[in-house]
């Protein structure tokens, strides 16, 4: 028997396709590729020996080699695939029994049409699983993250070719002979729906109806259910499908023994291959975290260097084609102690995530199912699984990144979310790898594991992951938006009893409800014993009309240590008054959640950024007071004392005044809080 794929037994004969063919011409021509790209790129053939990379040339050329030439094979293959799956519905759509599509699809003319309409776009998916394979097996180089953007927008842009050719196709060459009374019956029928519906305020009450009776959890844990049984479903008849053509081929259509050991057979193989793919493919760099890193660094450090290469002061080289220049990505490490000339003061970064225990085993965590963690240039961890020092973590050399902690720190899209963890949504998540979290080792393991870039076999924690068994107890962790722990940050300063903190609440928050603030002050009291109070929390939120109110409030923070000198906590939080400056009250009239938009919506238009830069400008120019105030400072700039007394200054500006009452009324009924009057500690 030949090495293929049977297309057809008829009359005791079989008819095979060499899918060997495929496979070395699809190898022999990625193989020339890559030496061509070699060579022209300034390689010797005396580098082609090495298996082994070095300092100056990390990535090994030969091993590189073999894996595109591994991926040219699969490319083969999958083009041997749509060959044989074209030559066997064309010999179905023969039989008198052949589904109606099947004929439709391969009658007359329509066989040339389905490979002018196909064939270019399975063509293309065969070029874009070479392309994810070798992304896979190349995932732990350590320069290859120019590599894996390139691929990945690569990938894009054949996937979108592909999707828009075999569309554009389709409607070309199968819209005539299609019944145009039915497409026009379904087009007409559409269009008036949506002419009733779409402008109508009874859709969106019906809408907010329905999101009234049940969560937007539950809604995607039906949604989820539904869509694991179908898919189920397909995947059995896909199985059941291939093992009765691999009985057909072994000429044994009517033994269920055979079938059954070829069954498990098949199950042993797959999950053979899984665990010996986990080993070479990193569960941190195949997912959707490097995309999201990429562009935030691209946005933010990437634009910080672009304006010192303005000056003359930095150097830029971005690749052409994906326009990142991954030397803005700079380690966390490196930016402390300040750099420059006499090493001036700047801020120390202490980025903020979240460490995921939803299987945790203390009970009192059921709910929150997460810990702090915290990532500085000196030092990564918690209390819980100890520190370590930041130039060792997460890396072999020179230890994380400062992109890669900053996209750590908002992988809000996470199977495992901490407090907001469901076990269904999370399951849904992991299997189309929505991942935007990272794993570590786990401190507490040792440099054996906290030093390298992902855990050994990549299956083990994407098990974990599926089920919901994140822990602290393990040798590797998983870290996600700090926001699934304390989405202000405050825990972590409190923990580390600074006596000044400002925090600038921008939580998607259009109720007022004050959740991550509450939240904070609550794990604060439970796991720390420090008590925040608070002397007006008047920060009211928007409505129509808008009504006057402030930015900020103004509270206290009692640490046990020094009871009698209390920390100072403001809290900022952003509000649409009706006074605020001309364009943004326009840019509000047009979109009534302004400024608690919805965070899920990452496409910023230069209306929707300015607007809130600008808010954020006039809300520091209230709180900052006048300029006068601002020139009394040292400097010329507000300290942290004079930073305080202008907030103070603006909120009793702001404070209603008490109404007139005699002597004999009680005072209290003046409605005029004292000092601390108005706030609840924690018992």
């Amino acid at each position: 028997m030949r090495w293929g794929i049977l297309l057809a037994r008829e009359n005791g004969r079989e008819l095979y396709y060499p899918m060997a063919y495929s496979m070395a011409f699809g190898a022999v021509l990625y193989a020339a590729a890559w030496l061509i790209g070699f060579f022209a790129g300034g390689g010797r053939p005396r580098q082609l020996r090495r298996l082994l990379g070095t300092r100056r040339h990390p990535v090994r050329p030969l091993a590189e080699m073999i894996c595109y030439t591994v991926s040219g094979a699969a490319a083969g293959a999958v083009g041997a695939l749509g060959i044989a799956l074209y030559q066997h519905l064309s010999g179905l759509a023969e039989s008198p029994g052949a589904p109606v599509i099947v004929q439709f699809l391969f009658h007359g003319y329509s066989r040339i049409y389905m490979v002018i309409a196909a064939g270019v776009a399975w063509t293309m998916l065969a070029v874009l699983t070479a392309d994810l394979l070798f992304t896979g097996l190349t995932s732990y180089h350590r320069y290859g993250e120019a590599d894996r953007e390139w691929s990945a927008r690569a990938a894009g842009f054949l996937a979108a070719a592909a999707l828009g050719w075999l569309s554009f196709s389709a409607v070309v060459l199968y819209g005539p002979p299609a019944s145009a009374a039915i497409l026009g019956m379904v087009g007409g029928v559409a269009g008036l729906v949506t002419l009733a519906l779409g402008n109508s305020a009874k859709t969106a009450a019906l809408a907010r109806q329905a999101g009234e009776r049940l969560s937007l959890t539950t809604i995607l844990s039906i949604a989820t259910l539904i869509f694991i049984v179908a898919l189920t479903i397909l995947f059995s008849k896909i199985g059941r499908t291939g093992l009765d053509h691999a009985a057909s081929v072994l000429g044994a259509e009517d033994r269920t023994d055979i079938k059954a050991w070829f069954a498990m057979g098949a199950s042993v193989a797959l999950i053979g291959v899984s665990v010996v793919a986990s080993y070479w493919i990193n569960v941190n760099r195949f997912s959707l975290h490097a995309v999201y890193r990429n562009r935030l660094i691209r946005a933010f450090l990437g634009a910080a260097r672009a304006s010192r290469r303005q000056t003359g002061k930095s150097h830029s080289n971005p690749d052409p084609f994906t326009g990142i220049d991954q030397a803005d990505n700079l380690t966390l490490k490196s930016i402390w102690p300040p750099a420059g000339p006499g090493g001036g003061r700047c801020l120390f970064h202490v980025v903020n995530t979240a460490l995921n225990v939803v299987a945790s085993k203390n009970l009192a965590w059921q709910e929150r199912k997460a810990e702090p963690f915290v990532m500085t240039p000196l030092a990564c961890g918690n209390p819980f699984v100890g520190f370590v020092p930041t130039r060792f973590f997460g890396a072999r050399r020179d230890g994380i990144t400062l992109g890669t902690a900053m996209a750590i720190s908002g992988a809000a899209v996470s199977p495992n979310q901490g407090y907001h963890s469901s076990p269904i949504v999370g399951l849904l998540l992991m299997l189309f790898n929505v991942r935007l979290g990272w794993w570590f080792g786990n401190p507490r393991s040792g440099p054996k594991f906290y030093r390298r870039e992902g855990p050994l076999l990549s299956i083990l924690p994407v098990l974990d992951e599926l089920a919901g068994r994140t822990t602290d107890t393990g040798d590797y962790i998983y870290l996600s938006d700090g926001g699934h722990f304390d989405n202000l940050g405050l825990y972590e300063m409190v923990r580390r009893r600074c006596r000044f903190i400002l925090v600038s609440d921008a939580g998607s928050d259009p109720a007022g409800a004050f959740e991550d603030l509450g939240n904070a002050v609550r794990k604060i009291w439970i796991d720390l014993g420090v008590r925040i109070e608070f002397d007006r929390l008047d920060v009211k939120p928007r409505q129509n009309p808008p009504v006057d109110s402030v930015y900020c409030a103004l509270g206290w923070i009692h640490y046990p240590e020094a009871p009698e000198e209390a920390g100072t906590l403001i809290y900022v939080k952003p509000g649409f008054h009706g006074n605020e400056p001309p364009d943004i009250r326009a840019y509000a009239a047009l979109h009534e959640q302004f400024p608690h938009e919805s965070t899920a919506d990452q496409w910023f238009s230069e209306s929707q950024m300015e607007s809130y830069r600008g808010l954020g400008s006039h809300i520091i120019g209230k709180l900052c007071g006048s300029l006068e105030t601002a020139r009394t400072a040292p400097g010329g700039r507000l300290d942290i004392e004079a930073l305080a007394h202008s907030v103070t200054g603006y909120l009793e500006s702001t404070r209603a005044q008490p109404p007139v009452v005699s002597d004999a009324a009680d005072p209290r009924l003046t409605g005029v809080p004292g000092p601390g009057e108005g706030a609840h500690p924690p018992p």
